[in-house]
């Protein structure tokens, strides 16, 4: 049996034409600038509803979505991005995690991530009843689904603009997710580890994951399947130590971009998981926004294979 499921992060949905002026008067205000100046000659909505019919059309059974569905943090683009999450499929087949964007500035639970509360569930262990992650104690949540455990974690905060997109998951939400991992290991469940910002410890300061090291020290620990994020609108791929042996990471570029200074046309993955526990098989189809048609195109095709909980081929 396969367990097929989507990865699409960033699709930064365009600004309301306009801001009640008194709502800039922080942060907010370079956010909204560069939008106008800039942003919204790259994310437009017809790429970002392409590539949306494209996942609509493919009929995975999941999809993941790895932040940045916002761009300034207002209430009224919670509201607009909760419209899109709906469109992409049933409430408990679709989840969601902040980024950076979504944490633009500090705001009450209740005017921002709570508005996706529906796409925020968790369960700590197979018996219990799926319920709304309440505050940022509620991560990681965990939801089971078919073979795979999506491991959802916020590495979204509000930022000073020394460090203005960079993110922290936090000494006790990673021994959390320490104690999530290896329990999860235990149920025999394939764990896909889902981050706004990916552990490269080599990114500036201002775009980087400032507590890679210690994520990654749990990844070593107890190990995980998968890991994707998004955060930079690039394609990429690396591995990094598990319990077991490799965890790939994989970023996915922006859901509504153009291509621009180097960054690719937006993209997303479909991810496709078959054999039995701890022996399986991933493949992830890279399907790309095609200019010339105004579809989507396939691009390249990547693929996995674990044995005894070890990946042992990748292609």
């Amino acid at each position: 049996m396969t367990f097929s499921f989507v990865h699409v992060s960033d699709p930064h949905l365009p600004l309301p034409g306009l801001v009640a002026p008194w709502r800039l008067l922080n942060k907010r205000l370079l956010g909204v600038l560069s939008w106008h100046v800039r942003k919204k000659q790259v994310h437009r909505a017809r790429v970002l509803e392409a590539i949306s019919a494209d996942i609509r059309a493919c009929g995975a059974d999941h999809v993941a979505v790895t932040g940045d569905l916002t761009n300034v943090s207002l209430e009224c683009e919670f509201r607009r991005a909760r419209s899109w999450l709906e469109s992409l499929g049933a409430r408990s087949c679709v989840t969601v995690i902040p980024g950076n964007h979504d944490t633009y500035v500090k705001l009450p639970w209740s005017k921002g991530l709570a508005l996706w509360q529906d796409f925020l569930t968790g369960a700590p262990d197979p018996a219990a009843r799926e319920v709304p992650v309440q505050s940022t104690e509620g991560f990681p949540f965990i939801r089971r689904r078919g073979p795979v455990a999506f491991v959802g974690l916020s590495s979204a905060l509000p930022m000073p603009l020394a460090t203005p997109a960079a993110g922290l998951l936090g000494a006790q939400q990673l021994a959390r997710l320490q104690e999530a991992l290896a329990r999860l290991r235990t149920e025999g469940l394939f764990r896909a580890v889902l981050v706004h910002h990916g552990p490269d410890p080599r990114l500036s300061p201002r775009k980087a994951l400032l507590d890679a090291e210690s994520f990654l020290d749990v990844l070593r620990a107890e190990g995980a399947e998968l890991v994707l994020h998004g955060h930079l609108h690039q394609a990429s791929m690396m591995e990094v130590d598990g319990k077991d042996g490799a965890v790939p990471v994989i970023g996915v570029p922006s859901a509504s971009a153009l291509a621009h200074r180097g960054r690719p046309h937006a993209r997303y993955h479909l991810c496709r998981l078959s054999g039995a526990v701890g022996s399986w098989d991933l493949s992830v189809d890279v399907r790309e926004f095609d200019p010339a048609t105004g579809g989507v195109r396939p691009f390249t095709r990547h693929h996995w294979r674990w044995q005894d909980r070890c990946l042992v081929h990748r292609a």
